[in-house]
């Protein structure tokens, strides 16, 4: 989100390589990295193919199974941000209204 895209990239193939198992990494991390680079890229196509995961599992609502996370709503809040590039304000709207919806 700041700018970094290169250093973004990095982050996610190095994320990738070390943790090519770990759920939270590869369902959450890893696609909201990818898709905010989409978007720093000015590429909202690329960034909807990669946000194409379903966005209602616990996971993507800070529900993680060993802790509630609330700061794992970014996912739900990059998937807004993804259709507001692709003017898709109604859908925007339905995440951006998750992200309310689970913010205590």
């Amino acid at each position: 989100m700041a700018g970094e895209t290169a250093q973004a990239e990095a982050l996610t193939r190095d994320l990738n390589t070390r943790y090519p198992l770990d759920t939270q990494i590869q369902n959450l991390w890893l696609p909201s990295i990818q898709a905010q680079t989409a978007l720093n890229r000015k590429t909202p196509v690329v960034a909807l193919h990669i946000m194409q995961a379903p966005i209602d599992t616990p996971s993507d609502l800070g529900q993680i199974a060993f802790a509630d996370n609330i700061s794992c709503l970014y996912k739900t809040y990059i998937a807004g941000e993804v259709q507001l590039a692709a003017e898709e304000q109604g859908p925007a709207a339905t995440y951006f209204q998750r992200v309310l919806d689970h913010n205590a």
